[in-house]
């Protein structure tokens, strides 16, 4: 079982239709509280049936006007619902709204929720959501991590003293690797610490934010819960605390203007990003090589066919050199560091020798 349904019901029992009421009833309480469908129910308040926009339309179609329909009662309007249990899982339900437009939930004969569509689709954003702002975190964190061991030896030997070795004196856990407690494990572990303490200090506290982080991060990851107010101020309260903290290594980057660049496929590749990666490319062949370069969101966008999509400009997570990245990484430009608030981002070569 993996995410309840009763997790995702409103407080307090769905709003039902009596089945004696009228068409006409029916559709004021549909339109009263926006809704597209009612459940139908007994004097006892157990489930008929349901009765739909949809449904009233079709019956309307066959008999047309021969009949004064909206005085007719809801039961000759009611269809047979999908029901579930409120302890069935929610992947279940999404199998069943590949079908129809609601389900019923329904416990000892009573309904006690209406799944649609929106709701789960609601659910999923606050989901996507959380995990969005638990990335920026982990991108800032691992951008400091990297700053402070920017050669192989010396991540290796931060590793070991965080995690231990193998018998071929390899630390345990590799640095791609890592779990957002193993990040935290790595920056707070007694022999790091000093690299940090600068800029994380007091330690106390730098652990007592990470913690819920943490904890939240794996309940969204395993649909143990809803991302509630209490959890979205929480992450972003901690991304607000990381945008603050000094640069562990400050950048001297170079601003540069692609737009005093020409780049013959700005414009018209049908690759989005191919204006970005020739640019960046061109940049490796000058003969002044510059080890970072600044360049705005704006200035991005004038080598793009349209501009940046809206959570490159929300989340730092969007510029990780991943498995995803946008071409940067394949013509020697790895992503240093991105600043929201100015809409900058700074690029560093990858083959630069320190």
């Amino acid at each position: 079982m993996l995410f309840p349904l009763e997790k995702l019901l409103k407080a307090g029992k769905p709003i039902c239709i009596h089945r004696d009421k009228t068409i006409w009833d029916a559709l004021q309480l549909m339109v009263e509280n926006d809704f597209s469908q009612l459940p139908v129910v007994d004097s006892q308040g157990k489930l008929l049936g349901i009765i739909s926009e949809q449904s009233i339309v079709r019956k309307y179609r066959l008999i047309g006007r021969s009949v004064s329909l909206l005085d007719l009662t809801v039961d000759h309007c009611q269809t047979t619902p999908d029901v579930l249990p409120p302890s069935e899982d929610l992947f279940k339900a999404l199998d069943l709204l590949k079908n129809v437009s609601a389900i019923i939930i329904v416990d000892n004969g009573e309904p006690c929720g209406i799944l649609t569509d929106y709701d789960t689709t609601h659910f999923f954003h606050e989901v996507a959501g959380g995990l969005l702002l638990i990335e920026d975190i982990e991108v800032t964190l691992r951008k400091y991590i990297e700053a402070a061991f920017p050669e192989d030896n010396p991540m290796q030997a931060a590793l070991t003293h965080a995690f231990g070795y193998k018998g071929t004196a390899k630390p345990v856990v590799e640095y791609n690797e890592l779990s957002f407690g193993q990040h935290i494990q790595l920056i707070t572990t007694e022999k790091n610490w000093p690299k940090f303490k600068g800029v994380f200090e007091p330690k106390d506290l730098f652990i007592k934010l990470m913690e819920p982080v943490g904890q939240i991060r794996n309940q969204l990851a395993h649909f143990r819960k809803r991302l509630d107010a209490i959890d979205q101020d929480t992450l972003e309260q901690v991304r607000s605390w990381l945008a603050t903290r000094p640069d562990l290594n400050p950048s001297h980057a170079v601003q540069i203007h692609p737009t005093d660049v020409q780049v013959a496929s700005a414009r018209t590749s049908k690759e989005m990003y191919a204006g970005l990666r020739d640019w960046l490319k061109s940049q490796s062949m000058e003969e002044k090589k510059l080890g970072e370069i600044r360049v705005t969101f704006q200035d991005i966008e004038a080598l793009l066919p349209e501009a940046l999509p809206s959570t490159a400009r929300e989340h730092e997570g969007w510029w990780s050199n991943d498995d995803l990245n946008l071409g940067w990484l394949e013509v020697g430009w790895r992503v240093r560091d991105v600043n929201l608030a100015a809409e900058e981002v700074t690029f560093q070569r990858t083959n630069i020798e320190y």
